[in-house]
């Protein structure tokens, strides 16, 4: 895969402050914006169980992440995508997307001379991240504190075969209208597609992903 649009870190350190500290997405919100993001002129969104939203177009269908996911990766400051033509089957990733996020109570930040360490990942955060495609880490950078660094990854609907990648110049589109003018992919589909959940199906389905249990440790 070509990684497209990564931000550096000294980038992200000075966009930092425009973004909300520690917010997570709320069902409200997502109802909002899922309604203002809708394209009369087009199909509507069916969304999948791991946040995948499909578009019929007229050659094919367009892939990208929910508003949902976006609020619960934060800034996405880089995006890991397929090149044209890759093959896929159902389930398989194809794609990665790369976010951090202040937390609630960010530590002062160290005078270690490193860029970015780990720490452990509270439970708290963690319990909102156990439906599948996550991976949250809790990082320390040097000039900001503690930040978590989310990932999500983009599993293939069905089988497809990849028509187009969305080159955007401006990857802020992924954090400004994922559901539109940042989507990430035009697929063809070689197999049936399965059924999509509606806006109120997924939205339900986000609700009690997040009360999803933590595992329980060996």
């Amino acid at each position: 895969m070509a990684l497209l649009g990564q931000v550096p870190l000294t980038a992200f350190v000075r966009r930092s402050a425009r973004h909300v500290s520690g917010s997570f997405p709320n069902t409200a919100i997502a109802r909002s914006r899922w309604c203002s993001a809708s394209v009369p002129a087009k199909a509507p969104l069916g969304y999948t169980d791991t946040h995948t939203w499909v578009q019929s177009s007229d050659d094919g269908h367009l892939i990208g992440i929910s508003h949902f996911a976006q609020g619960m990766l934060g800034e996405v400051w880089s995006l890991d995508l397929p090149k044209v033509g890759a093959k896929f089957v159902q389930d398989e990733k194809v794609a990665s997307i790369d976010g951090m996020q202040i937390p609630p109570e960010k530590a002062n930040a160290s005078d270690d001379e490193s860029d970015a360490w780990e720490y452990d990942v509270p439970e708290e955060v963690l319990q909102r991240y156990q439906g599948r495609g996550w991976d949250v880490r809790m990082i320390q950078i040097r000039m900001l504190g503690n930040m978590h660094h989310i990932q999500r990854e983009v599993f293939a609907p069905a089988d497809c075969v990849i028509l187009e990648v969305n080159n955007m110049r401006d990857r802020e589109l992924v954090n400004t209208a994922a559901e539109t003018e940042g989507w990430l992919l035009k697929v063809k589909f070689t197999e049936d597609l399965p059924e999509l959940m509606s806006p109120s199906e997924y939205e339900k389905h986000c609700e009690m992903e997040m009360k999803l249990p933590l595992p329980e440790e060996e």
